[in-house]
């Protein structure tokens, strides 16, 4: 006998397992008992199909980008693929193009994470590399000491 779920904003025809039945899932009935709806055993009207309306199930997020592509021309263009932030960027980027099972927001994080080394990556350019700075000045010193000596 299929049925609609009486749990709060579902509604999804379900195959009943008894007649009396008023939700598809313990966690309809867990939320309907919380928000204090407890609902009607409602038969599914003639020809209604198993699955649909209601919420979605959550499925494998399906990502089919070229980020990773995208992230290395831009980290080439500026001579930043081999620093530590470009290939976090990197490696994001084609954690993102992989897609999986991650939750929306697991990869919302990943792609604001990615956002943030793509940043450090860029900032780097236009400032200059700090270690390679921080190398000229050592190398500087060494040639003023050995001077002076």
């Amino acid at each position: 006998m299929r049925m609609i779920c009486q749990g709060p904003s579902c509604g999804l025809v379900f195959e009943a397992k008894r007649k009396n039945a008023k939700y598809h899932s313990r966690a309809c009935s867990v939320a309907a008992s919380r928000a204090g709806e407890l609902g009607v055993a409602t038969p599914a009207p003639e020809g209604a199909e198993v699955g649909g309306p209601g919420r979605a199930k959550r499925q494998a997020v399906n990502v089919r980008s070229h980020l990773a592509k995208w992230t290395r021309v831009t980290l080439a263009e500026v001579d930043r693929v081999d620093t530590w932030a470009g290939q976090a960027a990197l490696v994001l980027a084609a954690r993102i193009d992989q897609g999986g099972a991650e939750t929306g927001s697991a990869l919302a994080s990943m792609i604001r994470e990615h956002a943030l080394a793509m940043d450090r990556a860029l900032a780097e350019a236009r400032q200059g590399d700090p270690l390679e700075a921080r190398q000229d000045e050592v190398a500087r010193r060494r040639d003023a000491n050995a001077a002076a000596s």
